[in-house]
């Protein structure tokens, strides 16, 4: 019978408070949905948008939003020993020369870009083509993620798909492909070189065959430009000193010789000095000089070919190379003798901007040529700037799409792969879900039968010491339960996660409580036909329980589902962690959205369970009542 009548339910009174009720429960319904929503949207983001926390990210349905993850999934990769995603806006502000601060701050002018001009076109496909033949020594990788997939693969095909063989070459313990990081590279960095190993060897091999796509152009005049922003901290200052009228310091270029004179000549000898990397300087002249300089150095020819293993006769002998030696004494030497001594006339700028302009030249051969393809009125092929943002908005704009598609699911596809390649987490959790619901289906109403189907004068003695193990924490029988495990020797088994929850003492008193319900008849009529216990267990009392046992099988498999403390503690071998170990260990070591990613591929199967088993969850609930 209905609390309220349907004659009742007419009046107006009656309707207001039906219709609070029922927003009432509208809005709880919202508190519950919307931590899941936005955990969500969490798992589809990526560094440049994980902190806006917005129910439906902005790249969904915007295409300006979209891009700026694009350029930050190009750039935004810190070039470090340590690898960390999203936290780099130098790599942008070099290819742009712009000056942002954080990814947050950018705001890109793509709207000035028309993908179908002609112009837009010649200009973006002349830089495809100069990237395409420009050596791997003036590139640095792109989309570290992607690149990492496309090592990861010529890896695997390189040694066979044996990590074996990859381990003894580079004297590693990999257990995957996977595994192995790229090599550090900054060849922007004086310091830095490229190390002699195998692991480099191989590297080098294959990143000469990443596509266009992949490689981002190093930027000499965007490193002078921040040269001279830190040295005269002010651009109306930096202007005075080189006679320009520039808006920003991100607008001065570095010419590929020394200027005549003043504080420009100056700058560009400081700079070439002692912050160019010598990969990018050639050497026109200077032998004189450097015979010069190696017998300060080496005082005697003796000491010369000792040092270079060689049979010179005089200093004058020893040929300057142009470029930078293979030989790391040959190469010191001839370092020293750029950083102090060559004349600034004899040194020139082998920078991918001089090449480029270059290849212009030879491309069109007159500047009004260029001028007629590019729509544009410059003087000098000195003038023309890479065209990075309109290649990248064309590299964009051909695919958005594909773009879209792999940020939505980028993540997901990580943590299913990082799941399948390191470790059992999933399989061990299945296991022990299986051990625990088949030991508290076997069990549980087994001892619940006996207390309800025997009157025993200890029978609310035994269920209250069942209900005394809920008055404490979990956590107090910890201790006592894995120092008995450890001495049966059952640390770091199957054992060790399913044994201590094989029963519980509230479902044996509920479950007892459910028995009392049923009537005592037929157990008396099943007597009189000879039934075996066994059998009016099996034949009459499950049947009756199918609900409540349900109930049971699903709060058991929601307890082992999520056991996080106890697998933790018993099983520190990574090959019997838990999905919940799992998730806890990639937390520490990955970014927010991965793991809101991994929680919402964890919280799949409790709700595939709740669903499927909601109508049995029910009937547990109303059954009892109505008995």
């Amino acid at each position: 019978m209905p609390i309220i009548s349907i004659v009742g339910r007419k009046a107006t009174s009656v309707r207001v408070v039906i219709g609070i009720i029922y927003a009432l429960l509208i809005l709880g319904s919202i508190t519950v949905l919307y931590p899941f929503v936005l955990m969500l949207s969490i798992s589809l983001c990526s560094a440049v948008d994980v902190k806006e926390l917005r129910v439906v990210p902005e790249y969904v349905y915007r295409d300006d939003a979209l891009f700026l993850k694009y350029v930050n999934d190009r750039y935004g990769y810190f070039q470090n020993m340590v690898f960390k995603e999203g936290t780099n806006i130098d790599n942008l502000n070099d290819a742009y020369r712009t000056e942002f601060l954080a990814y947050e701050k950018v705001a890109l002018d793509v709207e000035a870009i028309d993908p179908e001009s002609p112009q837009t076109r010649a200009r973006v496909a002349d830089w495809i083509a100069f990237k395409e033949q420009l050596p791997s020594k003036y590139f640095q990788r792109a989309f570290e993620r992607q690149a990492a997939r496309f090592y990861h693969t010529r890896l695997a095909e390189l040694f066979d798909n044996d990590v074996a063989k990859l381990n003894r070459s580079y004297l590693q313990q990999y257990e995957d492909f996977s595994n192995v990081i790229l090599p550090y590279e900054d060849p922007m960095v004086r310091s830095w070189e490229p190390t002699d190993t195998p692991r480099w060897q191989h590297w080098q091999d294959l990143r000469d065959q990443l596509p266009h796509s992949y490689r981002i152009v190093i930027s000499s005049d965007a490193r002078y430009a921040k040269f001279l922003k830190n040295k005269y901290l002010s651009l109306d200052k930096l202007n005075d000193a080189h006679g320009t009228r520039h808006h920003t310091a991100m607008a001065f270029t570095l010419s590929p010789t020394a200027p005549a004179k003043g504080p420009p000549r100056d700058d560009w000898e400081t700079f070439v000095r002692k912050k160019l990397p010598f990969r990018y300087l050639e050497l026109t002249g200077g032998d004189t000089e450097f015979a010069t300089h190696l017998k300060k150095m080496y005082g005697t020819i003796k000491r010369l070919n000792q040092a270079y293993a060689s049979n010179f006769r005089s200093f004058d002998q020893p040929e300057l190379s142009p470029t930078e030696p293979e030989s790391a004494i040959q190469r010191r030497d001839w370092q020293q003798f750029v950083s102090k001594v060559v004349p600034l006339e004899y040194l020139r700028l082998d920078s991918p901007e001089a090449r480029y302009h270059q290849f212009l030249k030879v491309q069109y051969g007159t500047i009004d040529d260029l001028n007629r393809a590019y729509g544009t009125s410059m003087t000098g092929f000195a003038e023309a700037r890479p065209p990075v943002l309109e290649y990248d908005y064309l590299t964009f704009d051909d695919r958005k799409a594909r773009i879209r598609f792999d940020f939505l699911t980028r993540n997901y596809t990580y943590i299913i792969k990082f799941m399948i390649t390191r470790g059992r987490a999933f399989f061990n959790t299945m296991v022990i879900i299986a051990g625990t619901i088949i030991g508290q289906l076997l069990f549980g109403p087994l001892c619940a039968y006996a207390l309800s189907r025997y009157r025993l004068r200890y029978t609310n003695k035994i269920l209250l010491f069942m209900l005394a193990t809920m008055a404490f924490p979990a956590e107090i029988a910890m201790i006592p339960a894995f120092l008995l495990l450890k001495q049966l020797d059952m640390l770091n088994t199957y054992w060790a996660l399913i044994l201590p929850h094989l029963v519980n003492g509230y479902y044996i008193f509920l479950l007892k409580g459910f028995f009392d319900s049923i009537p005592r008849e037929l157990f008396e009529t099943a007597d009189l036909e000879g039934a075996s216990e066994l059998r009016i267990f099996w034949s009459i009392v499950v049947p009756l329980s199918t609900p409540i046992l349900a109930v049971i099988a699903l709060w058991a498999f929601t307890f082992s589902y999520g056991s996080f403390m106890w697998a933790f503690v018993v099983c520190q071998n990574p090959k019997l962690w838990t999905l919940m170990v799992f998730i806890y260990q990639l937390q520490m070591f990955n970014p927010e959205y991965l793991v809101m990613a991994a929680l919402t591929i964890a919280s799949i199967p409790p709700l595939i369970v709740f669903i499927l088993a909601q109508r049995v969850i029910m009937k547990g609930i109303v059954i009892p009542v109505m008995k």
